[in-house]
């Protein structure tokens, strides 16, 4: 356990303009012992190493990130749930991009929730 929370760490503190005051906040554990249910946990591990997490609140991507030295390589795809609706960061813009979201102020949204509520207004 202590080798997948140094991993956590690590991943954490490479990304660009990572606080580390906040490294203890995405340790798994620690955020789900303080979140409980309301969010779901996902992992991608190669050869027993962690290598990425997605975190999501019923439809909305939290949080994602990905090892440095994985980049690239469809992980971070392969995280993203496809119920994904909405994205709850502001990192990573041509990644939602590639994978069909449009952003909309400070908020990435999938197209299809987009096309609902165009339909929606034009109902009106």
């Amino acid at each position: 356990m202590l080798k997948k929370l140094i991993k956590y760490l690590k991943i954490e503190a490479e990304l660009e303009g990572f606080k580390p005051i906040l490294l203890m906040f995405f340790a798994r554990d620690y955020f789900l012992a303080r979140h409980g249910s309301r969010y779901t946990w996902i992992e991608k591990e190669i050869d027993g190493e962690l290598v990425g997490y997605c975190i999501m609140r019923e439809d909305c991507i939290f949080r994602i990130a990905v090892d440095k030295s994985h980049q690239r390589k469809g992980i971070g795809k392969s995280l993203v749930p496809k119920y994904a609706r909405l994205v709850n960061t502001s990192t990573a813009d041509g990644f939602y991009k590639k994978l069909g979201f449009e952003k909309i102020g400070g908020t990435w949204m999938a197209r299809d929730v987009l096309s609902s509520k165009s339909n929606t207004k034009n109902e009106i």
